[in-house]
């Protein structure tokens, strides 16, 4: 298993799965993508979100219940933003673009999305990269679906990263404002339907309040 992280290569594998037709995983349908849409739609109701940028929008299946005015979507595979242009052609106000490590970030819009990207950047230099951008893009919100702790994956393309650490250290600008307990807890006999990972909001401090003290790590 070490030797087969220590080669993989994430933007490679994805874009070598969606183009020999595979599609975003599990989550990215039925009761999962559900569950996901209808808690996005409620966060973008209740904080007014009138744009939206999602890091990771892989085929754009579990996005078409997402009701917001402009909506980009970044993938590291050219073969899933394909997929999404044509899937949306006619979705006013939504885009996609292939995502290029290393490219600066705007702050252009209300929330920036990672839905189930998190856990596979399993090289540090692309989940820090990643992360960055993730909210540098944002004004307000961040909205996070992934699991937070550290720990190996159990295949080579998921590593389980404690992502609001991270934030804490390096975007102590950001602050956790919810956090809900995941209502499909991960049940390896029902994998189609359950999940290890689960929201995590974040919202930026006004200035006044950026000074706070850094968590311990878990465990």
């Amino acid at each position: 298993m070490a030797d087969d992280a220590a080669a993989f290569s994430s933007g490679p594998y994805w874009e070598r799965r969606y183009a020999t037709g595979g599609h975003s995983g599990a989550g990215s349908r039925g009761l999962l993508a559900n569950y996901k849409a209808a808690f996005i739609n409620r966060f973008i109701r209740l904080n007014a979100v009138r744009s939206v940028i999602d890091l990771g929008c892989g085929d754009g299946y579990q996005i078409e219940p997402l009701r917001v005015r402009s909506y980009l979507g970044l993938d590291v595979s050219p073969t899933a933003v394909d997929l999404c242009r044509e899937r949306y052609a006619t979705r006013l106000g939504w885009r996609f673009e292939t995502y290029a490590t290393g490219s600066p970030a705007k702050a252009e819009h209300d929330l920036a999305l990672s839905l189930d990207v998190i856990y596979h950047l399993v090289e540090d230099d692309i989940y820090d990269g990643y992360m960055r951008r993730l909210f540098d893009s944002a004004r307000r919100h961040v909205l996070v679906y992934a699991s937070d702790w550290e720990r190996p994956g159990h295949v080579p393309h998921i590593r389980h990263r404690w992502f609001s650490g991270w934030v804490a250290r390096e975007r102590p600008a950001w602050r956790v404002v919810d956090r809900p307990a995941n209502p499909y807890p991960f049940d390896e006999f029902n994998d189609l339907n359950t999940t290890f990972a689960s929201f995590v909001a974040f919202e930026r401090d006004p200035p006044a309040k950026r000074t706070r003290p850094r968590p311990a790590p878990p465990g």
